[in-house]
């Protein structure tokens, strides 16, 4: 935050208010760019086609993350900056569906193979296409809506005997 000079009351022949020093130059850079404070970005544009090959090895983003050795954040983040970037996460996520589809599909009849721990990972990993979907539909019934649709009922007494007294 920048300070300034305030003129006071008892002297009107002070100049207005100023900055005491100059705004940066970063701070009229202009929408949608970064500030270049900081670390330069390591993005590469290559990134893009090592996004794509691991997701056709059935990897994630946090295993593309650790490949580039940044934080998933930072991914995302270059996602947000860079379109083509985007692009290739979302064929990378694709690529790695179809991958673990394919490995189940190739090892279903196995004898050992453990389809309910693949049906979980499969649900973690991919929450769209195998996550439960639970969905709610809100009712609302009147008591006397209720009654008015419902059917009399006649109730019969059904005699029971007793087997130990005959």
């Amino acid at each position: 935050m920048h300070q300034c000079t305030m003129a006071s009351d008892d002297d009107a022949n002070l100049p207005e208010p100023r900055l005491l020093d100059a705004p940066p130059s970063y701070a009229f850079v202009p929408d949608g760019m970064r500030n270049p404070i900081g670390r330069p970005s390591k993005y590469r544009p290559e990134y893009c086609q090592i996004a794509v090959e691991m997701g056709l090895h059935g990897k994630t983003i946090a295993g593309l993350a650790a490949a580039l050795t940044v934080s998933r954040e930072c991914i995302y983040q270059w996602a947000r900056d860079h379109e083509a970037f985007s692009d290739a996460l979302s064929r990378m996520r694709e690529l790695s569906q179809t991958w673990w589809e394919d490995h189940a599909q190739a090892h279903l009849t196995a004898k050992h193979y453990q389809a309910q721990l693949w049906r979980y990972s499969m649900a973690g990993r991919f929450k769209d296409d195998y996550g439960e979907q639970n969905k709610t539909v809100d009712v609302t019934v009147t008591l006397r809506d209720a009654l008015a649709d419902a059917k009399p009922v006649r109730a019969e007494v059904i005699e029971v005997k007793d087997s130990k007294a005959d």
